[in-house]
């Protein structure tokens, strides 16, 4: 079924006790409805409710570096699709009268065509890394089979829940998530995968299209390098660090819970905050003194 406004989407939620497998909905669609996703959830554990709640309200601003890493999921994924969508703007000066002008015309031709104008910078990056996954044997087995962008919803954890997997491949129940990074080494790439809780995100993931499907997934990490040499490695997130993960994520959406079924969203704690000096400071003062006398 191809969802394609936000009426639809929750009808069809509606209709399956508010849940979704597999569904085909637009990202901008998938992105408004108000399930949360573990990006969100990631979001609630790092802040107040409060301060959760007004970042869920504000308008997202799509900077350079997420619209390189959508077109770079478009050129791996759905390597056909590219030319459809986008379209090399020319390299052209910004800040001179002419160099506008050229943008200008090159951006209403773009949009007469119903594609996106990308600078060079962000449009050569992903067909380079298209041409390094399609010569690989190993990385085309990879992406094979599969499906993309297909949309979960579903209650886990006493919430309700969403997610959007970029590649999904029904007959061994993998997910396959593509994430753009400076380098893809495994060694350098761990530290990434705790700095943005990658393993959050898997054991998110697994444990929607268990609740959904009642199969077990897998989650692997295609990581690609967004520069040259263009690298690309396949990851895997471990059973221990999964564990870590789905006690955390359970801690945030008991709290989550709480706040949706009390309709409250707190900002900071309501008493006095009392302000001690650090360690180091106080060994500091206390020598400082004694040399003193």
């Amino acid at each position: 079924m191809n969802i394609q406004t936000l009426d639809e989407l929750q009808t069809t939620l509606n209709k399956n006790s508010g849940q979704g497998f597999l569904l085909h909905v637009p990202e901008e669609v998938y992105r408004i409805h108000p399930y949360v996703s573990q990006s969100e959830l990631k979001l609630f554990a790092s802040m107040t409710p409060a301060h959760f709640q007004a970042s869920r309200q504000r308008p997202k601003k799509e900077s350079d570096a997420m619209r390189l890493g959508t077109a770079i999921h478009t050129a791996v994924l759905e390597p056909l699709e590219f030319e459809n969508i986008y379209v090399c703007g020319p390299k052209v000066d910004m800040r001179t009268k002419k160099g506008k002008a050229t943008w200008g015309e090159a951006l209403e031709k773009a949009n007469e065509e119903h594609r996106e104008l990308l600078e060079p910078d962000l449009y050569y990056p992903p067909l380079l890394l298209r041409e390094r996954v399609r010569k690989s044997p190993f990385f085309n087995s990879v992406l094979c089979d599969g499906i993309t962008e297909r949309s979960l919803f579903g209650h886990v954890g006493g919430v309700w829940c969403k997610g959007r997997m970029d590649y999904y491949k029904p007959e061994t129940v993998e997910i396959i998530d593509l994430k753009s990074t400076l380098i893809a080494a495994p060694n350098i790439f761990e530290k990434d995968i705790r700095k943005y809780r990658y393993h959050w995100q898997a054991a998110f993931y697994i444990d929607l299209v268990k609740a959904l499907s009642g199969q077990d997934a897998s989650f692997k990490i295609l990581a690609v390098e967004k520069t040259p040499p263009y690298g690309i490695s396949l990851q895997e997130i471990g059973f221990d660090l999964l564990a870590i993960a789905r006690r955390e994520i359970a801690q945030a959406q008991r709290k989550l819970a709480h706040c949706i079924a009390e309709n409250d969203w707190p900002a900071y704690p309501e008493h006095v905050h009392t302000h001690r000096a650090h360690e180091h400071e106080w060994k500091a003062f206390k020598l400082a003194i004694h040399a003193r006398d």
